[in-house]
């Protein structure tokens, strides 16, 4: 498992990767252009539950928009093309295992808002 440095090396990256604030920034539509993503224009009145009733997709493309607040009408989000059947992993902008090393590993992605964190192990 992780060790007290490890975990506390991710917990600065974490503070400095999140304070910005990526609705602000506009991260879904930064991406809703790219390959097997459609851009959706939120409407007065929608909401999360409204346009996603599925809890585990709904999940899912709040993730891919990097976003956990409430939407607001103008606002553009990347919705996958084909969200049935759809798993985090497949919207994960790292691997779901690298090569093992000696030490565990935390990958931090500014563009993608994105962090990954493997154990020595390479999972």
């Amino acid at each position: 498992m992780f060790n007290g440095r490890v975990i506390a090396t991710f917990i600065v990256f974490a503070v400095v990767l999140f304070t910005g604030n990526p609705v602000q920034a506009g991260y879904g539509e930064r991406i809703c252009n790219n390959k097997g993503l459609k851009c959706v224009k939120v409407k007065r009145g929608d909401s999360w539950r409204k346009l996603f009733p599925n809890a585990r997709q709904r999940n899912l493309v709040k993730r891919l928009n990097r976003m956990n607040t409430r939407l607001r009408s103008g606002k553009i989000i990347a919705v996958p093309v084909k969200l049935s059947g759809l798993k985090l992993k497949d919207i994960s902008p790292f691997p779901e295992r690298i090569r093992p090393s000696k030490r565990s590993k935390i990958f931090v992605n500014q563009d993608q808002l994105a962090w990954a964190a493997y154990n020595h192990r390479g999972k």
